[in-house]
């Protein structure tokens, strides 16, 4: 069986093991940034943010799959904190196109793939192989879900639009954008349209992080239209199996709208239980821009966080535009959340092996859980 098709529950994951040689690799590409990181330490979080951000951009050229040339890593555990990892610093990445391509540029309904930070995707699962927009990925015990209500990690977001730009963005817990993943750091060289001379739709739909590397870790979903896979019934929110764990009305009712429960979109989802931070697609007054957060029963509230209330007055448009970033519209249809407490320590080789394999444990201590 390929790796890409492997599923297992979120409670039974497995981390891949890696060789000593991946880990050099690893360990030798992440320390192209030394002095950046340690003014990161001394406490210059914001400017060398954007430093390192900017650089991890520009590595992210060379590979042509996943992995290859250059392996992703060294990879962090998610705490809460001050500190945003490059993205290929983050395992277990996931996501789809808002026209379901596979990692060969084909159009195949409900595909998500692998994205290793550096520009390099290879295929992860399909989710409706007959038909069905893949909408939103999320995993059943999202790693910073807690730390978003508590305004202490940054909220990742995509936005409807973004075609061949800027793939994710990050909020930081005081409100600043910064660009966290360009198209190029997702899938590069981008993949070219029909004729094979320009770059096709590619527009990030989906995101799920720190999962098992090469392993699925999106156990919860939703489709357009908020339908089961054969395109029929009401389902807003599933599992893999395609049982619903909430439907269209669930979520109409949330929003205090049940006369939209026939309409209704969730096209961005985060999970923890049975609570929800979730968008929808524009539809009457509402512009897709909201974020909704939910713990499954009665109405769910707007979300506060990075300074301001995600409702539909939060003008997202013109709130990028402070900081430099022209986006198409206000519709988020991606949502996640990356931080750690601090930089990753300058050690030797020989110190690394050990931090690696600490790092790997605790990271398969909260899969197994």
């Amino acid at each position: 069986m390929a790796i890409g098709h492997c599923i297992i529950d979120f409670k039974r994951k497995k981390l891949l093991a890696h060789s000593r040689t991946t880990h050099l690799l690893s360990l030798s590409a992440g320390l192209l940034l030394p002095s950046f990181r340690l003014l990161a330490g001394l406490g210059v979080r914001l400017g060398v943010t954007s430093l390192l951000l900017c650089a991890g951009n520009a590595l992210a050229s060379g590979n042509t799959s996943y992995g290859v040339p250059t392996p992703p890593g060294p990879f962090l555990t998610p705490i809460p904190g001050t500190t945003l990892p490059l993205p290929r610093q983050v395992p277990g990445k996931e996501f789809s196109t808002i026209l379901d391509l596979n990692a060969a540029n084909s159009p195949t309904p409900g595909q998500s793939m692998f994205w290793d930070g550096l520009g390099g995707v290879s295929d992860a699962y399909n989710y409706s192989s007959t038909r069905g927009q893949l909408d939103a990925l999320a995993n059943a015990d999202d790693a910073l879900f807690a730390a978003v209500r508590a305004n202490n990690t940054f909220l990742l977001l995509s936005m409807q639009g973004d075609l061949n730009r800027n793939s994710v963005f990050a909020i930081s817990p005081t409100g600043t954008v910064s660009l966290w993943a360009s198209n190029s750091t997702v899938w590069n060289p981008a993949p070219l349209d029909g004729t094979g001379t320009g770059p096709a739709a590619f527009d990030l739909d989906a995101l799920e992080i720190w999962g098992p590397e090469l392993i699925v870790d999106a156990n919860r979903f939703s489709l357009e239209f908020d339908v089961l896979p054969d395109g029929t019934g009401s389902a807003s929110v599933m599992h893999l199996d395609n049982s619903v764990q909430y439907t269209r009305e669930d979520i109409a009712a949330a929003i205090g709208r049940p006369d939209l429960a026939d309409r209704i979109d969730l096209d961005a989802l985060m999970v923890k239980g049975d609570d929800l931070l979730f968008s929808i697609q524009p539809l009457d007054e509402f512009d897709g821009g909201e974020i909704w957060d939910w713990s499954g029963t009665g109405l769910a509230s707007f979300l506060y966080f990075g300074e301001r209330t995600w409702n539909t007055e939060n003008n997202i448009k013109d709130y990028f535009w402070g900081y430099g970033f022209d986006i198409s519209n206000d519709n988020i249809d991606a949502l996640e959340a990356a931080s750690v407490p601090g930089p990753l320590p300058i050690v030797g080789l020989g110190a690394a092996f050990g931090f690696s394999r600490r790092l790997r444990s605790r990271i398969k201590a909260r899969v197994q859980t």
